[in-house]
């Protein structure tokens, strides 16, 4: 048995990014930043492009300690989900999340809708 949560939030990280409040996107960007270790110089990167300042960072993490990464992303995809369902590419057999917003045969039950 597959775990449908995390197929659907991979694929809303991926694919749905234009339907993220611009300060879910932010909170993604900066989860993915904190993933990488700190003399990487792709967090150096990161951290200009969100113009994350220390007192942006600390209310970053403030928002963390009420609630996990994993309790922020479920909320977020059930929003995307509830307001964008017709616009996200779900198997039409079986209603699962196909892996790529292009995909044409579902991963799932292998439906193909060519």
């Amino acid at each position: 048995m597959h775990d449908q949560n995390k197929y659907l939030t991979k694929y809303v990280l991926r694919y749905c990014r234009n339907f993220m409040t611009d300060e879910e996107r932010l909170i993604c960007d900066y989860l993915l930043y904190k993933e990488y270790p700190t003399n990487n110089y792709k967090v150096k990167f990161i951290k200009y492009k969100l113009g994350l300042t220390p007192k942006i960072e600390e209310a970053l993490d403030a928002i963390f300690e009420t609630k996990t990464k994993e309790e922020f992303y479920k909320e977020m995809v059930e929003r995307i989900v509830k307001n964008h369902n017709s616009d996200l590419n779900l198997c039409p057999k079986c209603n699962e999340v196909a892996r790529t917003d292009t995909a044409k045969q579902c991963r799932f039950c292998s439906h193909d809708w060519h």
